[in-house]
């Protein structure tokens, strides 16, 4: 018997269990499936193409870098595990100059958390490896970047595509 409560209804706890529509989960699968095959045919949107070049950039950037921590190595340290691609100007300031391979290092996740939130920190450093006017050229560019158009993006999928190609094919010659 089940249980009842005081005024003699069902629990909540206790449902029934509806029989199974196979025609109905069956029209819900034909639905996914075309609205997967449309999302598939539709062109990508600025995100998505925001998306994809942020993940080709940090490839770029380690393949560039050999996987090594850059800050580590030039204060003679080596370090090891998850190695990220670094801003030097931090993306959330200068969100326009997030794709440039010029303001991104390899660094390992321990580097790259220390200066977070203090710029200064990685800029000092840039200036200390790169030279002052490395770091003047960075500066000048970084605050005339500009948003880019969806053919910009594109354009620098296609660019770094080719540039990762590049370097894969180096690493095994």
């Amino acid at each position: 018997m089940p249980f009842t409560s005081f005024n003699n209804q069902r629990s909540p706890m206790k449902r029934r269990k509806s029989p199974i529509n196979r025609a109905d989960t069956a029209a819900r699968k034909r639905r996914r499936a075309k609205l997967a095959e449309a999302k598939a045919q539709r062109p990508p949107t600025y995100r998505d193409l925001e998306k994809q070049l942020r993940a080709l950039t940090a490839t770029y950037v380690k393949l560039r870098d050999g996987h090594t921590c850059q800050q580590g190595l030039a204060d003679g340290v080596i370090c090891d595990g998850i190695m990220d691609a670094g801003h030097i100007y931090p993306s959330g300031k200068f969100p326009y100059f997030k794709f440039e391979p010029d303001n991104i290092v390899c660094q390992c996740r321990q580097h790259n958390k220390l200066h977070i939130g203090r710029p200064d920190v990685m800029m000092c450093w840039y200036q200390r490896t790169r030279g002052e006017e490395a770091l003047e050229r960075l500066h000048q560019r970084a605050v005339s970047a500009t948003r880019p158009t969806r053919d910009d993006l594109l354009r620098m999928i296609d660019e770094r595509t080719k540039q990762i190609d590049e370097l894969r094919l180096l690493a095994v010659a």
